[in-house]
């Protein structure tokens, strides 16, 4: 991932698509599971903010271009902690603002890496064709496992096991 000449570290990530998990709701034939953008409090997003995003389903993409349109830009804060703005590859940059320095690194980055970038969207869309067929067989509802012992404020936390079963044969 680029280290821009600014010092802004800059990553492409797809760690929002879910991973295939029968303990999860049945999306539509040919649609995958991620997280996204929340309407109700719309980016950009801070970098230290306590955002969390809904789940989202949308169809499995027929190419790269359509990909670049899940594939989140992210960037390394200052404990090491990476963090979205709201960014995707489709349009970047689009909520973040770069110099004109900082965009020509981006773009040399892009096309100096085109190869490895495309690779990295071919694998993006099988991971998202995978989660789709394998979530056919969700059961479309979530099990939780609850703790028995509350917080100072009443809350209990809960913990939802992942059922992937293709984990222990990749």
């Amino acid at each position: 991932m680029p280290l821009l000449s600014s010092g802004i570290n800059v990553y492409i990530s797809v760690n929002h698509i879910l991973e295939p998990d029968l303990n999860w709701f049945k999306a539509p034939e040919g649609h995958f599971w991620y997280t996204g953008s929340d309407e109700q409090c719309p980016p950009p997003y801070e970098p230290y903010g306590n955002q969390t995003f809904p789940y989202k389903h949308s169809p499995v993409p027929k190419d790269r271009e359509e990909m670049k349109q899940y594939v989140q830009i992210c960037f390394q804060r200052d404990d090491g902690m990476v963090y979205w703005v709201g960014d995707y590859l489709s349009d970047f940059p689009f909520f973040v603002k770069l110099d004109d320095q900082d965009l020509a690194d981006w773009n040399a980055w892009l096309t100096d890496n085109e190869e490895d970038i495309n690779q990295f969207l071919d694998d993006a869309i099988e991971r998202c064709a995978t989660q789709a067929v394998i979530m056919q067989d969700a059961k479309g509802f979530v099990t939780t496992y609850a703790s028995s012992e509350s917080n100072d404020n009443g809350w209990t936390s809960s913990e939802k096991p992942i059922v992937n079963p293709i984990k222990n044969k990749q």
